[in-house]
């Protein structure tokens, strides 16, 4: 062996302890990063002419357990879907008072039973009738005041739709882009560990809003459907959500006569029946049957 090539094979090998190191730089300086995944550098046996000739990169790859990752992403919806839920339930809760608070629904109640239990023992006691309307004035205000945080609720969850559309659509187009870029760096021999995760970044943000499928072609690029099977992302083409906020919500505002449902792709394709977790089946939820309901236990109560 020549000194020459003797000198190319220990430079080869510089090299790539080089990009080793900055591939290990890279995972220690990361290693409290969300959503970092590990990179691995891989390397080979260079040969030219048949014959060895040093060492060369072969590849840098992450490091992931992808049928974690799928159990991730699922739960991740689970997880989006009872946050809502128990923030709005907990509002509703709040609504009614708690025990020892002399503003509570059932203090209301009590204050105009007692108020007229002494107008029926004492009914010629001015300051008893007296009392007595006042107690039902506060009351029906009451009702009146949770009547409205009713609304306010619905029009809140409404609200938050329309920002999810909105969110859902930019990660869209975030793996649009990441798609192509991925495809083009492997055709290249480039690193794409990076592109990935900033990719499954965007999945897991779509999958707090709702169910996904998600498959890998053979190019690197995802292809990314609606749990019903609707394309949201096929390599580079991009699916558009859209969504109308209602301006006023009264207790006749309902889907689908009044309020507007989710569609894909302009307004002929209505997914909101499709879309049952996530924050969006719980908004939706909340929106169209937990709040309504309220809304007619009350009126019983009321009456």
């Amino acid at each position: 062996m020549s000194l020459t090539v003797a000198l190319y094979n220990a430079l080869s090998g510089l090299q790539v302890n080089q990009t080793a190191l900055q591939v290990t730089s890279s995972n220690v300086a990361n290693v409290n990063t969300p959503d970092y995944a590990r990179k691995v550098h891989e390397q080979q046996n260079r040969i030219l002419g048949g014959i060895g000739s040093g060492v060369e990169t072969a590849q840098i790859v992450r490091r992931i357990n992808e049928f974690l990752r799928g159990d991730l992403i699922e739960e991740t919806t689970v997880l989006g879907n009872a946050q809502i839920r128990d923030d709005y339930f907990n509002r509703m809760q709040s609504m009614f008072g708690s025990l020892g608070n002399n503003n509570a629904l059932g203090n209301a109640i009590t204050e105009v039973a007692t108020a007229l239990e002494n107008v029926a023992t004492s009914p010629e006691v001015a300051a008893h009738r007296f009392d007595a309307v006042s107690q039902a004035v506060e009351m029906a205000q009451y009702f009146n005041d949770m009547g409205d945080q009713v609304q306010q609720l619905r029009t809140q969850a409404d609200a938050e739709i329309g920002a999810g559309v909105d969110k859902i659509n930019e990660e869209l187009q975030v793996i649009s882009e990441l798609n192509g870029q991925i495809a083009n760096n492997l055709v290249q021999g480039l690193p794409v560990g990076d592109l990935q995760d900033r990719r499954d970044v965007a999945v897991k943000t779509i999958s707090e809003y709702m169910d996904v499928q998600e498959f890998t072609d053979s190019t690197g690029q995802i292809r990314l459907f609606t749990e019903a099977g609707r394309s949201l992302v096929s390599g580079t083409s991009v699916s558009t959500l859209s969504y109308t906020l209602t301006p006023y919500m009264t207790a006749n505002e309902n889907y689908p006569t009044t309020i507007s449902g989710i569609y894909l792709n302009g307004t002929t394709n209505d997914i909101t029946t499709e879309i049952n977790t996530g924050k969006f089946g719980a908004l939706i939820e909340m929106r169209d049957e937990q709040l309504p309901s309220l809304t007619n236990k009350l009126d019983q109560l009321v009456a």
